[in-house]
């Protein structure tokens, strides 16, 4: 701006020497007419100066006005870049809070779970434990129970043994005194195995008794043998005897119950036979 001014003053004076006159002493001498010609132009060549500076200037200013408005664009463009990034970190960012919250929500869960399974195991655990404890003591009453129950039984069977023994004692003293009161010579204090000894004198049972032998593969002198302790063997608990005969074989050998049977038979005595089943 300055260099056209400075343009526009050399420019002026050379228009003021060209329409006027100049003496070789550098006076000029001019009319009223050339004055105002000269002015004239001076003005023209002045608004033409100042149409260019306008010029000038407006092309100054959009110069000015397109290196700030690219300077906007570009502050825009960063700012807009900038802008893009922080949304981008924040997204990373929130991203990355949310997979870190869910991971530690998902490890949280999982000591949860852990710790329920930890418990339920230990619940079950101790639940099996006490149920053992439970079972064992049934078992430990029941065995105790069954103990007794065998016991009481044992008993029972023991007690209904000697009661058939006692009864079958008493069949015996029948067949005893059946005997004294067919031979005299047997005096009252003689013991009543000595008395049955006198069966195997008895012909009738004597044939009885080897039939019977016979007839069930036995051999007649171990069973004539067991005549003699019968009584004896009847007598070891109690005395007395109820109506009601039974012949245990858990108390007696095989050759002794069948005697007792075929003495029985033979003096009409009813008994029954227990198997011990």
């Amino acid at each position: 701006m300055l260099i056209a001014l400075k343009f526009a003053r050399l420019t002026r004076r050379r228009v003021l020497t060209w329409t006027r006159g100049y003496s070789r002493n550098n006076v000029v001498g001019y009319t009223n007419k050339s004055s105002k010609l000269s002015d004239k132009i001076a003005n023209k060549f002045l608004l033409l100066q100042t149409d260019v500076l306008q010029n000038t200037m407006i092309s100054l200013l959009e110069k000015k006005d397109k290196e700030f408005l690219s300077f906007v664009e570009r502050k825009d463009k960063e700012f807009l870049s900038l802008m893009e990034s922080n949304k981008k970190e924040l997204l990373s960012l929130t991203e990355s809070n949310k997979k870190e919250l869910l991971s530690l929500k998902e490890s949280n869960e999982e000591k949860l779970l852990s710790l329920k399974e930890s418990n339920e195991e230990k619940l079950l655990s101790l639940k099996e434990s006490n149920e053992e404890k439970l079972l064992s003591l049934t078992e430990n009453k029941n065995q105790e129970l069954n103990k007794a129950n065998n016991l009481a039984e044992n008993r029972a069977q023991s007690l209904l043994q000697t009661k058939h023994m006692v009864n079958v004692r008493g069949a015996l003293e029948f067949v005893r005194a059946q005997i004294l009161s067919k031979d005299k010579s047997i005096v009252f204090t003689e013991p009543v195995d000595n008395a049955l000894k006198r069966l195997s004198q008895d012909e009738d049972f004597i044939k009885i008794l080897k039939k019977a032998c016979e007839d069930n593969d036995l051999r007649y002198d171990d069973v004539q043998h067991c005549i003699r302790g019968l009584y004896h063997s009847a007598s070891k608990h109690f005395h007395g005897h109820e109506p009601q005969i039974v012949i245990d074989s858990r108390t007696w050998s095989s050759n002794e119950v069948f005697v007792l049977g075929i003495i029985f038979h033979h003096f009409k005595i009813p008994f029954d036979y227990c198997n011990g089943d």
